[in-house]
């Protein structure tokens, strides 16, 4: 009997001690919580801008990657958190959803070389030699300082998933009259003939992110109608988004000579490139060209350069607008971790008439909108400055999730990923 009461006393110690590791972190986002944490991409090993999916069939690996702007060495461990449908941490054990230890070292780091602005980029692959995955669902991966565990440096998100479940979507032109020149409609079906499930209507879920965009995430996603071992999510209003415009784009790659979208380039104790200033689009009408979605390709002049020899620079921004001058204005993307960060606020300059800004970037291609918040929802309006036009470009990732008969969690069962040009 004591024994068993020291046991219990032990496990509620634990579980009271990992509900407080991470300084009162309880839902785990997408996060960088050090400013001279950068350059952050977290993606399929060899497939860079790709989703962060790990598949429980194919097992294939993810690859973190980031540089710390203080330079030299520091020791970084990493800690996988197994995270319930809400992305707080679950009342799981390591043991159930993983084989080996939820915690390791970042071994691999190069120091900057041949860079005005000197960095270490560190980098890190799971699952490895020491963790292994056992159970579909969401997952964490957060990363600190050796020896302090409860200040993280980073957050990242990705997903395991085990695919039991077929899902047929398609991305199309919204079917309501007042909604068919400005938006996307996702209409999906999931198969489930081989999944274990006692209520389909309640425990299973859909989730479809636009892009890879974490503010405008349609969750919870009920069926319309079920047919057979079918669920049919054929909405009209529930699955929409705003198509938007294509991104807009510039390129840091070229130091000899100014890249597309860049003005002039001045080179002091470090690179710094003018961006040509922006117009107001919300006026014009659908125009194409082939974008990355958001997305930011890491890159030096030399295709052969590897992530440590890519050096920073600062990126002066200006936008040209009539709307009145006491908006909250963004610059919003990948490079802005897919939020409304003050490090990429704009800001009034009367003297020009323009908003600016300026912050350092790795250099690269990266694409970008010109975002507010809105004051009411406190959401990102990302129609402002670009419009929305149908004819967009746009991809979608939906997961599929069912409640697990033995854990009690919800587990990621089925993923895909469409493309609103492919109708």
């Amino acid at each position: 009997m004591k024994k068993t009461n020291v046991f219990i006393l032990f496990y509620g110690v634990l579980m009271i001690s990992n509900a407080f590791a991470f300084n009162g972190i309880t839902v785990f986002n997408d996060t960088v919580l050090e400013k001279n944490i950068q350059s952050i991409v977290f993606y399929q090993t060899g497939k860079i801008n790709t989703y962060p999916l790990i598949d429980l069939n194919n097992k294939n690996t993810l690859t973190l990657a980031f540089d710390d702007l203080n330079g030299g060495y520091r020791s970084f461990e990493y800690k996988i958190i197994h995270c319930n449908f809400d992305w707080q941490q679950s009342s799981l054990a390591p043991s159930d959803f993983m084989e080996g230890i939820d915690r390791g070292y970042i071994e691999n780091y190069t120091f900057s070389s041949n860079t005005y602005v000197s960095f270490t980029n560190y980098f890190a692959v799971v699952p490895n030699d020491y963790v292994n995955f056992l159970l579909g669902g969401n997952y964490a991966m957060v990363v600190y300082e050796s020896g302090n565990e409860e200040n993280p440096v980073l957050i990242r998100r990705f997903y395991v998933i085990s695919n039991k479940v077929s899902i047929n979507a398609l991305a199309k032109r919204a079917s309501l009259p007042e909604f068919k020149n400005t938006k996307q409609e996702i209409d999906i079906e999931v198969n489930y003939q081989f999944l274990d499930v006692l209520n389909p209507l309640m425990d299973i879920k859909v989730n479809i992110q636009q892009n890879k965009r974490t503010d405008n995430i349609k969750t919870r996603l009920q069926p319309l109608f079920m047919r057979d071992k079918v669920l049919i999510y054929d909405y009209q209003t529930e699955n929409l988004f705003d198509a938007s415009s294509e991104w807009r784009f510039f390129d840091l790659r070229p130091v000899k000579f100014p890249g597309q979208g860049v003005g002039k380039i001045v080179l002091d104790s470090t690179f710094n490139y003018y961006l040509l200033t922006d117009e107001d689009r919300s006026y014009l009408g659908y125009a194409e060209w082939k974008d990355i979605n958001g997305e930011r390709v890491l890159a030096g002049e030399n295709k052969a350069f590897r992530l440590n020899e890519i050096d920073y620079g600062r990126v002066y921004f200006s936008l040209s607008t009539p709307y009145p001058k006491d908006e909250e204005i963004y610059i919003f993307g990948a490079f802005s971790d897919w939020k409304l960060d003050n490090r990429y606020k704009m800001k009034f300059d009367a003297s020009k008439n323009l908003y600016k800004a300026d912050f350092f970037l790795k250099q690269g291609f990266y694409n970008y909108y010109y975002v507010i918040r809105e004051p009411e929802t406190n959401k990102i309006d990302c129609v402002r400055f670009q419009g929305s036009h149908y004819e967009t470009e746009n991809e979608y990732l939906i997961l599929v999730y069912a409640l697990s008969r033995f854990y009690n969690e919800f587990e990621i069962v089925g993923s895909t990923v469409i493309n609103s040009r492919n109708q």
